[in-house]
C-alpha cells in the first residue's frame, strides 16, 4: 500500500489515514481460505524531498528530509518510508513506483494530482483507490496569545480577544519572488523588533487598539528596513505588517472599526480574521 503527501506537520489526520489506508488491503485482497498465509499489508509513506518542494512550491521543508524520514518511520503502521527526487508536479515519487509497483496508491479526496497518479497507476497495474478526507481537529482553545520567541517559545500572556472582534483582516498580495531562506542571516534590528512586540503586548494587556496599532506600525518598519516591499494602503486601516517574520504574500490589518473592515475589504483577495473567544457560553 503506497501513500504519498508532505507530511510538513504530523498530525492525527495524517496517521488515521495511514491506519485507513493499510487497512484496504485486508478489504481489496482478503486471504483465501485455502491459503496458509494470512494477508500482511505493508505500508509505504513518501514525501517530496527539500529540493523538489523547493523546485515546485518555492520554500524550505519545516523540518530535514532526514527527521522527517525518521519521524514517519518511527510510527507503528508505517513500513516503509521513501523519499522523492523526480521532478514531476504530484509525482515525486514516479521512479520508484514505476520500479516497484505498489499494490494500492491510496489518496484523499482532495488530492489535486489524482488524473496524474490514476495514469501511473494503470501502468504499474496497481489500483487507484480515494478515500475520504479526515476532518480537521479542533483544538478548543480560547484566548489572545503573546509567545515569547527563542530556541523553546513559551507563552507569556493569554487574555481574551473579544475586543479585536471585526477589527482585522488578511490580505493576500501575491506570491513574491523571495528565497526566505537565504536570508535568514541577513541583518536585522533586533532592538526594534523588540519595542514593536513589547508595545504590541502592552496593548493585549490593556485591550487597547490604538497601542496595538502603534506596535503593528513599528515592526513594520523594521520589515521595510530589511527590504520588504511595501504593503498596499487601505482606507480605514489603523494599521498593517506582514504575517510573521514578512517576506510573505500575506498582510494583516487592523481597522478603525466594523465598517472600516467592511469597506477596505471590498476589492482584493481578503479574509476576515476573528479571535477565537468564548462569552457567555457561546463561541
Amino acid at each position: 500500500v503506497f501513500v504519498s503527501g508532505c507530511y510538513d506537520l504530523l498530525h492525527a489526520g495524517h496517521l488515521q489515514f495511514f491506519k485507513d489506508a493499510k487497512s484496504l488491503a485486508y478489504t481489496l485482497f482478503p486471504s483465501s481460505p485455502l491459503s496458509e498465509i494470512p494477508i500482511s499489508p505493508t505500508l509505504c509513506v513518501s514525501f517530496a524531498s527539500e529540493e523538489v518542494l523547493w523546485h515546485h512550491k518555492g520554500r524550505r521543508p519545516s523540518v530535514p528530509d532526514s527527521h522527517k524520514a525518521e519521524i514517519l518511520g518511527g510510527l507503528a503502521v508505517v513500513d516503509e518510508v521513501v523519499v522523492g527526487t523526480d521532478r514531476t508536479p504530484g509525482l515525486d515519487f514516479e521512479s520508484w513506483f514505476l520500479k516497484n509497483k505498489p499494490d494500492l496508491l491510496v489518496v484523499t479526496s482532495d488530492d489535486k494530482y489524482g488524473p496524474s497518479k490514476r495514469s501511473l497507476c494503470a501502468l504499474c497495474g496497481s489500483r487507484y483507490v480515494v478515500l475520504p478526507k479526515t476532518p480537521p481537529a479542533v483544538l478548543p482553545v480560547t484566548g489572545l496569545c503573546v509567545w515569547l520567541s527563542g530556541p523553546f517559545p513559551s507563552l507569556k500572556l493569554k487574555s481574551s480577544g473579544s475586543w479585536l472582534v471585526g477589527l482585522l483582516a488578511v490580505l493576500y498580495t501575491g506570491p513574491g519572488s523571495h528565497d526566505t531562506p537565504s536570508r535568514a542571516d541577513d541583518p536585522r534590528d533586533y532592538s526594534k523588533i523588540e519595542e514593536a512586540g513589547r508595545t504590541c503586548e502592552e496593548a493585549v494587556r490593556e485591550e487597547d487598539c490604538e497601542k496595538l496599532g502603534e506596535g503593528m506600525r513599528k515592526s513594520y518598519e523594521a520589515q521595510r528596513e530589511e527590504g520588504m516591499e511595501e504593503i498596499p494602503e487601505v482606507e480605514g486601516a489603523r494599521a498593517g505588517k506582514y504575517c510573521g517574520g514578512g517576506w510573505g504574500g500575506y498582510v494583516v490589518y487592523l481597522f478603525e472599526d466594523r465598517e472600516g473592515r467592511r469597506k477596505g475589504m471590498e476589492r482584493g483577495e481578503w479574509i476576515a480574521v476573528e479571535p477565537y473567544c468564548r462569552l457567555g457560553g457561546e463561541t
